[in-house]
């Protein structure tokens, strides 16, 4: 790390730290907030990301090789459609007129069109077909509508709003408790999937080069 820290620095005064090299290249506030207190450490943030938006648009804004960042986004896909022909259908069990009146079952499931769409968005982020600032803003949008037609993100949903419905306020209480839960857990399963195909020394070597020309 000593390379690193000689590029980015770990004097918060001087600001030479990941959060200005982020900030520099127009990375979203939450992003920047992460990585405030990780100074220069690359590999201790890449690795403590917990929401694979947030590793997929850093790899972006750092300069890591785009078609890593293509691959990763083409294992999402395949991530979501393994889910989507492994696990039960939500609605299964419910009587007709019971999926009438619930939102979260009438909602679509993970359309192969959007999983087709991170796919091609990710293979022309790696041609240079798309700007870094229109990549983050699409892949984010992508992803989280990927885990909101997730089957146990929307299972979880469906819970909530039956007990809303009914006035059960502790089960909308404990619904949204286990929303939350289930909803970090599949940012954070994005996330591990993210860092197997790019790697922290991929992350490093982009920084390196990110910090020595900030505005390329």
């Amino acid at each position: 790390m000593g390379w690193l820290s000689a590029l980015l620095g770990r004097d918060r005064g001087s600001e030479r730290t990941l959060h200005r090299l982020l900030r520099q290249r127009g990375a979203n506030r939450g992003l920047r907030r992460f990585a405030e207190p990780f100074g220069a450490d690359a590999e201790r943030f890449w690795d403590a990301l917990p929401r694979g938006t947030w590793a997929l648009c850093a790899a972006a804004r750092l300069g890591v090789n785009r078609a890593l960042v293509a691959t990763a986004m083409a294992a999402l896909a395949e991530q979501a459609r393994t889910r989507r022909a492994n696990e039960p259908d939500p609605t299964e069990g419910v009587e007709p007129l019971g999926l009438l009146s619930e939102p979260a079952f009438t909602r679509p499931g993970v359309s192969e069109a959007l999983l087709d769409q991170t796919t091609t968005l990710g293979r022309v982020f790696a041609t240079r077909g798309v700007p870094i600032d229109r990549f983050a803003t699409e892949s984010t949008s992508l992803l989280l509508a990927v885990i909101d037609a997730d089957p146990s993100v929307r299972a979880v949903q469906a819970r909530v709003e039956e007990a809303q419905r009914w006035g059960r306020l502790e089960e909308v209480l404990h619904g949204k408790h286990a929303h939350d839960a289930v909803y970090a857990e599949r940012h954070l399963a994005m996330a591990q999937l993210v860092r197997r195909h790019i790697g922290a020394h991929d992350l490093t070597a982009a920084i390196r080069g990110a910090a020595a020309h900030p505005y390329r």
